[in-house]
Order: C-alpha cells, then structure tokens, then sequence
C-alpha cells in the first residue's frame, strides 16, 4: 500500500521445504543439496487517483476525556485547493473531483524450479571436506 509521497517497500519472503527420501547405500556417504532457480520480474505502475465528495472531520479534546469541540465539513476539493502548493503535489482537478496519480514499481523474486541434487562418495575413498 503507498501512503506517502516518497518510497515504500514491502517484503514478504516464504520459507519451505522440499520431502525428498534419500536412499543411501552401504558404505558409502550420500550428500543431498536442495537447488532452487529463481527468476527476478520488474513492472512499472500507474494508478490514478480520484477524489471527490464531502469531508466530515471531528475535533475532540484528549485531556477532557475526547469531548467535542466541534465537527468541520468541506468539500474534498475545496480543502486540496486551499492548499498552496497543490499543483507541486501532483493534484489537478476535473470536474467535481481531485486527481493525482500514483506511480511506482514492483520487483518480483521467486522460484520457479526446484530440485535436489544428489552426490555419493564411497567412505573408502579420500574425500576430505
């Protein structure tokens, strides 16, 4: 979700495992390695954002126990104008509604193959690690 101008990240990584019967014979030693190929996917966005509508904004006092204080109501529209340095944000209007867009990118890591390598020494032999 992007909540501000500027950059946000979100990571989400999985973990799992593979079930894989190994089947090592006598004498010898077996060494199984799990390899996972990966790809990496880059995508540009564009979202644009409309915004129009009422505003209802209720002030409270903290300190006495969030009583009221008073309740604004304004346009959506008529409160991003009102700001002097709207345009600079992004904001342009059509119609009865506030547009901005939201640009960004997404980089995509997974895995898309999965395979267990196997690899078997004799114990006579000498393999040192």
């Amino acid at each position: 979700m992007l909540n501000h101008i500027g950059e946000n990240t979100s990571e989400e990584e999985l973990t799992w495992g593979v079930d894989s019967c190994v089947k090592v014979p006598p004498g010898a030693e077996t060494v199984a390695e799990l390899v996972i190929i990966e790809d990496i996917v880059t995508r540009d966005f564009r979202i644009e954002n409309r915004l129009s509508g009422k505003v209802l904004v209720t002030i409270t006092n903290l300190k006495e126990n969030n009583s009221l204080v008073t309740i604004i109501e304004g346009n959506i529209c008529d409160i991003i104008r009102g700001m002097p340095d709207y345009t600079a944000k992004g904001f342009r209007f059509d119609g009865p509604a506030a547009i901005y867009e939201t640009r960004g990118q997404c980089i995509f890591r997974f895995g898309i193959e999965q395979k267990v390598r196997i690899n078997e020494f004799s114990l006579n032999s000498s393999r040192r690690y």
